[in-house]
């Protein structure tokens, strides 16, 4: 929303530059219309371009990524379902559901940091944004209307003993979905801890 509004703002801009210029030199410099009309537009597409704003991620502009706006859809999907994650953990009265919601909180927002810093890494992460991510979501909305029903029948009892199962399971596949976005970086730095421990084995064995 705030793209499209300044995007519009980029529009009104250009626009009114690239008509005074037409005015100018059209009345004011009685030039040719077939010359003015050029100018104008080419007035207007270069200050909407120097002013529309960059759509970015990570410092990139996506239009730089391969399939940057799929990837910036799906960035923008990730965050929704974070954000439906943390205003359901604020309803949740059993502490134990609470804990559980919070890790996966923690984790998506540190997904989502990860994507933002790492958009080429967005791709790998489907799984996680579109099954994980969102079952996490949904669940603990359907959750929340458990509860807020305030209706203790077995059925019930049972959903929500299963829903803290399946969210102790979630934020098993939160973490392994983290591990293996990272899993370069992972072994980049195991590599370099066992050349530091070498090293050092080296430079006391002299």
């Amino acid at each position: 929303m705030k793209n499209d509004f300044r995007q519009n703002i980029a529009a009104i801009i250009s626009a009114a530059a690239a008509g005074g210029v037409f005015v100018l030199l059209l009345f004011l410099l009685e030039w040719s219309i077939f010359i003015d009309i050029p100018v104008a537009i080419g007035t207007y597409a270069g200050l909407y371009l120097m002013t529309k704003p960059r759509r970015r991620i990570g410092g990139i502009d996506i239009d730089l990524i391969e399939n940057g706006e799929e990837l910036e859809q799906k960035l923008i999907e990730a965050k929704k379902d974070c954000e439906s994650i943390q205003k359901s953990i604020i309803k949740i009265g059993d502490l134990q559901v609470r804990n559980e919601a919070e890790k996966l909180s923690e984790t998506s927002r540190a997904i989502i940091e990860y994507l933002e810093n790492n958009p080429s890494k967005i791709r790998q992460a489907r799984q996680f944004i579109d099954y994980y991510q969102d079952t996490a979501s949904k669940l603990l909305s359907k959750y929340i209307g458990l509860q807020d029903a305030n209706i203790e029948t077995e059925e019930i009892i049972r959903l929500k003993k299963d829903t803290r199962s399946a969210l102790a399971t979630l934020n098993r596949a939160f973490s392994g979905q983290f591990e293996k976005l990272m899993r370069g970086e992972l072994t980049d730095m195991q590599a370099e801890i066992e050349l530091l421990e070498q090293t050092v084995k080296m430079e006391m064995d002299k």
